[in-house]
Parts: structure tokens; sequence; C-alpha cells
């Protein structure tokens, strides 16, 4: 009858409007998932940049993710460095000795040198702790040197000096990188940058 299909009719469309809006609503709360999950991901100051590395030190290997947890205040140079690695190093030190105890023990300098050809690991073990006990110098060969370099934006160049007795010299960036305890490039600091705007860039990661 008349009566009953358009009862038929009504309920159909109740029916579906009820699963339309099931439809909707699963969407929105997977949506919200979603964009939950995404927020609670750490996030890379500079996407593409960083990453783990195993490079050797006076005690053998020792791999960025041996500093987990820790906050890894890291620099390329080489010993020879007339100007750059001494003032970089020098501030870092100085970063380090005004933080407290507990907070410099979770603080990892790291030196990586891209001059294997005179950097020894006991040379540079030398060189690094005469700026802070703490610090570690490591380097490896030229292509695993150069990927390090290269994950982490740097540069370098061996430059040539035919009348000095160091036969070469090495251009390279100047730049202090900040990893956080997740391994994770947090921060790019200048190599003169005041031993105060490095300490504070140490203390906002722990």
């Amino acid at each position: 009858t008349q009566k009953t299909m358009a009862k038929k009719s009504i309920l159909s469309k109740f029916g579906m409007l009820e699963r339309v809006t099931l439809a909707v609503a699963a969407l929105v709360i997977l949506a919200s998932i979603a964009i939950f999950s995404l927020r609670s991901q750490p996030q890379s100051a500079y996407p593409g940049l960083g990453g783990d590395f195993t490079l050797n030190g006076l005690n053998g290997p020792v791999a960025l993710q041996d500093y987990r947890d820790s906050v890894v205040v890291m620099m390329f140079g080489f010993t020879y460095c007339p100007d750059i690695c001494p003032t970089g190093l020098a501030n870092v030190a100085a970063a380090m000795n005004l933080l407290d105890e507990d907070t410099r023990q979770r603080v990892q300098p790291i030196f990586i040198s891209v001059d294997p050809e005179r950097d020894t690991v006991k040379r540079l073990d030398e060189y690094t702790r005469y700026f802070h006990p703490q610090a570690v110098g490591i380097t490896a060969d030229k292509p695993a040197i150069d990927r390090v370099v290269s994950q982490y934006g740097a540069f370098y160049q061996k430059v040539p000096l035919p009348d000095s007795e160091l036969k070469y010299s090495v251009d390279h960036s100047a730049r202090i990188y900040v990893i956080n305890r997740q391994g994770e490039l947090a921060n790019l600091l200048y190599h003169n940058s005041p031993p105060q705007e490095l300490a504070d860039a140490m203390k906002a990661l722990l």
C-alpha cells in the first residue's frame, strides 16, 4: 500500500543518513589519530641534515648513537688549524664550564678531524682533551669522513702551502653542530658564538 511504501522510504532514508553519519564520524576519528600521531613524532629542526655515523677514536670505534640521551656538540676541523678550531673548541669548553656538574655530564663534545693524514687518534685525543677533559676526537679514512661531512651539509678542502713546512692546510666549515638526545641535528651555531649562547643551546635540549 502507499502508506507502507512511504514508511519504507522514510526508514530507508534514515538508514542511509545513519550510515553516512557513521562514515563521516569514522573519517573524523581516523584523521584525528593521524594528526596526533604526526604531532607526537619528533621533528628535526634541519630536515635532511644529520644522522648516525661511526668513526675511530683512541679506544676504538665511536658512534653518535653511543651518546643517546646526551646532547652532542660537534665540530669539524683539524689539529693544525690556526684559528677556527682553537676558537670553537675554547668556546665549547667555556660553555661546558658554565653548566653545573650534573648538566655537564649529559653533554658530549665531539671533534671530527678532516685531516686523517696527519691527525692520528692519539694526537686527536691529546688535542681535544687540552680544551676539555670530556671532549672526544675522532677521524677515519677519507670516504668515511666524506660521508659524515655530506650528512651534515659541511665541507672541507685541502689547500696546498708550497712554501710552508706544513705542506698544506684545510679550509673547512666553521659551524658548531648541536645534536639532541634523540640523535637529531637541533641547532647550528658559529664557532665564535659566545659561550653563554652555546651553554643556553645545550641546556635547552636537556
